[in-house]
């Protein structure tokens, strides 16, 4: 098979399967995962169509149109996965010109993904509304005590403020409004839970954006 062959046979992964992954950059790194695993080299084309492909809920243009993918979420993915702001979870290195390469790191999160992607048993059947926040319910204080952004807070006791605007998928200083609407929410089923850390971080990201 060709390489576009391979990559257009990729058919999308149903998304109760992937929901409780906590970033679109360990999405992204399964792809780049598959792709060398059936030989086809991880140029910056193949690896956002192939993404998309495989988790069209999470990287589609908006739900307007579902049936093309958001050249702004990928190229920000991709980027991420090259240059986070620490250096220990680079999943990928390379650039455009040159296309990219799997870090250990990488293909240990890749295979972590595999594993959960086929071990999930938890179905969530609502697909997720592209480039609108939930309101600060419970489901939304569970996503968020996942994600990396609170794990490396509550590793660390820092956070670089780029891992909020990934958790919310925009650019920095964007939707600020929005951002700490969510944020409160957030912190009162922490408080309602005594959970400390999620108090602190919330209250930390609310200082500093």
């Amino acid at each position: 098979m060709t390489y576009k062959e391979i990559i257009n046979s990729i058919q999308p992964i149903e998304y109760s399967k992937y929901a409780n992954i906590s970033s679109n950059e360990k999405l992204c790194v399964y792809a780049a995962y598959y792709l060398e695993k059936n030989g086809v080299p991880l140029n910056f084309n193949y690896l956002c169509i192939a993404t998309y492909k495989m988790f069209p809920d999470k990287f589609c243009a908006d739900e307007e149109f579902k049936e093309f993918p958001s050249v702004d979420r990928l190229n920000r993915t991709v980027l991420h996965c090259v240059r986070p702001s620490n250096e220990k979870n680079r999943f990928l290195i390379g650039d455009v010109r040159l296309g990219y390469a799997l870090t250990k790191m990488g293909i240990a999160v890749a295979e972590q993904v595999g594993n959960e992607i086929k071990g999930l048993h938890e179905k969530i059947d609502t697909k997720p509304v592209i480039d609108k926040h939930k309101k600060g319910h419970i489901t939304d204080y569970l996503k968020f005590i996942k994600s990396d952004l609170y794990k490396i807070y509550q590793a660390t006791g820092e956070i670089d403020l780029f891992y909020v605007w990934d958790y919310y998928e925009t650019f920095p200083y964007s939707d600020v409004d929005k951002i700490k609407k969510s944020l409160k929410e957030i912190s009162i089923v922490a408080k309602e839970k005594n959970d400390t850390t999620c108090i602190e971080l919330v209250e930390y990201i609310l200082r500093s954006i």
